[in-house]
């Protein structure tokens, strides 16, 4: 039986983060240094266990402005980074448990966490898989595929917008009503 829980990081159990990272890791695509660091950083962290057994893992990150603008520059995508708080990563299911909607559901336990903020992600460009798990979810192809610094693949950033602006202090009475 499938069962998908998540926590912020300092919830978790040590013994639970470090699956996760291990699992992370077990992906390839994934700058190793301060991989530790970042995931605790997170805001949550999300498991997939099928019968008491880790499959999957994903993760809502609260990267930083230095990350989150060279992803959008690179993207050439017009928004502001500083509009996109959070990304959706660190989503890897093991090969013999693909195929079974546990990306979609890791995305979906992870974005309902939200809480109204504005989430991008990026994905390989061959990963056809995420592409539709996140599309289910809400997000949108963005910019134009870019290098990837770690491997030969592109990326595609995803954006999913949320976030409700802000009335202006000057919005005419009856929009304040």
């Amino acid at each position: 039986m499938l069962s998908i829980t998540s926590n912020p990081p300092p919830a978790c159990p040590p013994g639970d983060v470090a699956l996760f990272q291990a699992l992370v890791l077990e992906g390839g695509e994934v700058d190793p240094n301060d991989l530790p660091q970042r995931i605790a950083r997170a805001q949550r962290l999300a498991f997939a266990l099928f019968d008491d057994n880790l499959v999957g893992v994903g993760a809502l990150k609260s990267p930083n402005s230095s990350y989150r603008k060279s992803v959008f520059t690179k993207s050439g995508t017009p928004r502001s980074p500083s509009a996109f708080p959070l990304e959706l990563g660190w989503v890897y299911v093991k090969p013999e448990y693909r195929g079974c909607g546990i990306s979609g559901r890791l995305v979906q336990e992870l974005m309902a966490t939200a809480r109204g903020k504005n989430v991008f992600a990026t994905s390989r460009t061959d990963n056809h898989a995420m592409h539709r798990s996140l599309e289910h979810s809400g997000f949108v192809r963005d910019g134009k595929p870019y290098a990837s610094g770690i491997r030969i693949a592109k990326l595609q950033l995803f954006v999913r917008v949320d976030a409700q602006p802000a009335l202006a202090a000057d919005a005419p009475q009856a929009a304040r009503r």
